[in-house]
C-alpha cells in the first residue's frame, strides 16, 4: 500500500472526507486529493488538496511551527488592517 494507505482506505476517506481536503475543505472534484501520511512511519492520515499537503511538508508536519506560523499571521494581519484603516 502506498504510504500505508489501502485503495479501500482511500475509499473510506474519501467518502468520509465528503471529497474535501481535511485543513482547507476544497472539494477534490476539481483538483486531486493528495494522500497525507505521517513521514516517519508512513501510516496514512488522512486526504489533502496538494496544497495544504504541500504546506505540512514544508512545515516539517510540526504543529509548533505551524500555531507560531499562525500566530504571526493572526499579528500581521491585525497590524495590516489597523494600518489600512488610519491611512
Amino acid at each position: 500500500a502506498a504510504c500505508g494507505a489501502t485503495f479501500g482506505q482511500f475509499l473510506t476517506a474519501l467518502a468520509g472526507q465528503h471529497g474535501q481536503c481535511l485543513i482547507c475543505g476544497e472539494i477534490g472534484t476539481q483538483r486531486r486529493l493528495d494522500i497525507d501520511h505521517d513521514h516517519a512511519t508512513l501510516v496514512f492520515r488522512g486526504l489533502m488538496c496538494p496544497k495544504c499537503n504541500k504546506g505540512l511538508g514544508l512545515f516539517a508536519d510540526d504543529p509548533e511551527r505551524l500555531r507560531r506560523a499562525a500566530d504571526y499571521l493572526d499579528r500581521c494581519c491585525g497590524w495590516c488592517q489597523l494600518s489600512a484603516a488610519h491611512a
